[in-house]
């Protein structure tokens, strides 16, 4: 199993390197967790979000929605009147979507986005009695699935499109509820429980080019719960046991022409997939993957299922979210033992188990121009220090983005991600004397 190398469990502040001592991967809290079921979790503006049916987090009052700044959970505004099952990202928002009537003591139906400040309606939401379970970003427009029947006044059919200025059916839609969402290959992906998608057969998986829908193969015999494309490849997980018609036990791969299934699958629910270290993650409801203990919680490294030490213990426990944040994988849902330890609904899987913060203009290492255009300089006390120092950047996600420097004279070197997008990235030096990892910025 590739092991995370690094961990980030507390604000970075520009400029500060932390050293690590690299002992073995741990399960552990996120303070004192919330105190109900979380549904879904997303990254916003530097910090962890999770979403679900709870009224506390941290202990502090916390209606379905609250964040983790890496020492304290906040509220984030009043919250909502109801759950919420579904996070995303959208034009800077935080978009929530859920069985709800108000965000922030106003009049949102199912669906509210956060600003940072205050929550506000989406174009009036979806009809009374409706839910959004799912959320994602397709083509620079925000599409929402779940079950309901009208979005903005406009007949929907269980997933609608938000163009930032109405809201609009994406066909015929589905004729059942969508409870995940994902984009493959350039495709909008809907997963839930329907058998038809544009008016055509299409069994719990379906697909829209942004004009027609259409069907994987034979698609999959009952539900699914969740969604990830990787490397050319779209994995779901769900309650199914068949993909194109073979035995997939609760997951499986689409490849872009077949199903195939992952080992012998999961013995029970997949609810959560992920991507992280270069490996997809499944989290659920089962004990064993593959031929593997791994309790509700499992990676497959392409070739065979491995367990994440002891995993999500306990009889009723389940995963119902999974996402990569600062290097390491953060696992939600009705949790109370990670490992071995107690943990509220939330918990984060990591490889060190201790953090030392330093001011790193007393270090061994400094990088610089931060923020740059993605050309940073890495310089040592030394040349010997640099010339025998390993170099990795990697994304906010956990992702390797470049793994070689030029050498330069007087302990100093370059490291060039000017091809990567703009935002933030770590820069992780291993010297003979220790492991420092810089937070950096690309403009």
């Amino acid at each position: 199993m590739k092991k995370p190398l690094f961990i980030f469990s507390l604000p970075i502040a520009i400029g500060i390197t932390f050293h690590f001592s690299l002992l073995a991967q741990t399960w552990s809290a996120l303070g004192s967790g919330v105190n109900g079921q979380i549904s879904a979790i997303a990254v916003y503006n530097g910090n962890l979000v999770v979403a679900g049916d709870f009224d506390s987090a941290g202990g502090n009052a916390a209606n379905y929605i609250a964040e983790w700044n890496g020492t304290s959970w906040l509220p984030v505004g009043t919250g909502m009147n109801n759950p919420v099952y579904a996070l995303t990202v959208y034009n800077g928002n935080l978009i929530a979507g859920g069985y709800f009537t108000t965000a922030g003591g106003n009049a949102a139906n199912s669906i509210a986005a956060w600003n940072g400040s205050n929550w506000a309606d989406i174009g009036g939401g979806m009809n009374g009695a409706s839910t959004v379970y799912a959320l994602t970003v397709y083509n620079g427009n925000l599409i929402a699935g779940g079950s309901f029947d009208s979005a903005g006044g406009n007949r929907v059919n269980s997933v609608a499109e938000w163009d930032g200025t109405s809201w609009s059916a994406l066909g015929y839609g589905i004729n059942g509820a969508a409870t995940a969402l994902s984009v493959y290959n350039g495709d909008l992906i809907v997963t839930g429980g329907f058998t038809a998608a544009g008016g055509s057969a299409a069994n719990s998986i379906a697909g829209w080019d942004g004009t027609t829908w259409y069907s994987f193969g034979k698609g999959l015999n009952d539900g699914a719960f969740a969604l990830a494309a990787y490397h050319g490849n779209l994995y779901a997980g769900g309650t199914f046991t068949t993909a194109g018609g073979n035995p997939a036990n609760h997951i499986a791969m689409w490849n872009g022409a077949y199903w195939s299934a992952l080992g012998t699958g999961t013995n029970n629910y997949v609810n959560a997939l992920t991507v992280y270290n270069g490996n997809v993650y499944a989290g659920g409801s089962f004990t064993t993957a593959g031929e593997t203990p791994a309790n509700r919680i499992a990676e497959w490294n392409g070739n065979t299922w491995v367990a994440l030490g002891e995993g999500i213990k306990g009889d009723t426990n389940t995963v119902f979210a999974l996402t990569p944040f600062y290097g390491n994988l953060f696992a939600a849902g009705y949790i109370d033992t990670a490992g071995n330890n107690s943990v509220s609904n939330v918990t984060e899987w990591q490889e060190p188990a201790g953090v030392n913060e330093v001011d790193a203009s007393t270090e061994d290492i400094k990088v610089y121009p931060n923020p740059s255009n993605g050309v940073f300089q890495i310089q040592a006390n030394s040349r010997w220090l640099m010339a025998n120092s390993q170099v990795e950047v990697y994304s906010v996600s956990g992702e390797k983005v470049a793994n070689s420097y030029q050498p330069a004279a007087n302990g100093q070197s370059q490291i060039d991600i000017s091809n990567q997008p703009a935002g933030v990235y770590f820069v992780k030096v291993l010297t003979v004397k220790n492991l420092q990892v810089v937070r950096v910025v690309k403009q």
